[in-house]
C-alpha cells in the first residue's frame, strides 16, 4: 500500500503547506513582507531624519556637516562634497581637491544615474539600475571611503567656506 493515498484520505501532507499567496512554506511570505517593510519605514525615518538635519543647518545660513560623521566619527564617502563642488565652482581646485577629491566622479556617477532613471521614466518602464552602474557605485564609494580615511581625521573636519 502507498502512503499518497493514505495521505488523501487521512488528509494528511507531508512538509510545510504553501501559503495563499504560494510564496512557499506557510509564514514565509509574511515574514518577507514584513521584513521589506520594516526596511521601508526604517529608509523613511532615515530620509527624514536627514533632512531636518540638512534644514536646521542650512536654516542657520551655514552648510550642513556630515551626519555620519557627527555620529561616529568616521568620514562618510561624500564627506566634504558640498564644500569640495562649491569650491570647484568658485575655481579653486586645490581647495575643492581638499575637501574631497573624489566629489567630481561622485557628481558624475550620480548625474549618470538620475538620467539613466529619468529615461526609464520617460520611457514608462521600471526603474531599476543596471548592474554596471551599481558596481560603478561600489568601487566610486568604496574607493572615495578609502581616500577619507586615509587623509586623517584633520580634513574630516575642515570647517564649511
Amino acid at each position: 500500500m502507498s502512503s499518497r493515498p493514505l495521505r488523501r484520505e487521512t488528509g494528511l501532507r507531508s512538509g510545510p503547506r504553501p501559503s495563499p499567496e504560494g510564496r512557499g512554506p506557510e509564514g514565509k511570505g509574511d515574514t518577507r513582507r514584513l521584513f521589506h517593510s520594516g526596511l521601508r519605514v526604517l529608509a523613511l525615518a532615515l530620509l527624514v531624519v536627514y533632512c531636518l538635519w540638512n534644514v536646521f543647518w542650512l536654516g542657520q545660513g551655514r552648510l550642513p556637516p556630515s551626519l555620519f560623521l557627527a555620529l561616529t566619527g568616521l568620514p562618510a564617502p561624500t564627506t566634504g562634497g558640498a564644500r569640495s563642488v562649491l569650491q570647484l565652482c568658485r575655481g579653486n581646485w586645490r581647495e575643492s581637491l581638499r575637501h574631497n577629491p573624489l566629489a567630481v566622479p561622485l557628481c558624475l556617477l550620480f548625474g549618470l544615474s538620475l538620467s539613466w532613471l529619468v529615461v526609464q521614466c520617460l520611457r514608462r518602464r521600471r526603474l531599476s539600475m543596471p548592474g554596471w552602474l551599481g558596481w560603478a557605485w561600489a568601487v566610486v564609494l568604496g574607493a572615495a571611503w578609502v581616500v577619507q580615511l586615509a587623509r586623517g581625521p584633520r580634513d574630516w573636519w575642515s570647517p564649511a567656506p
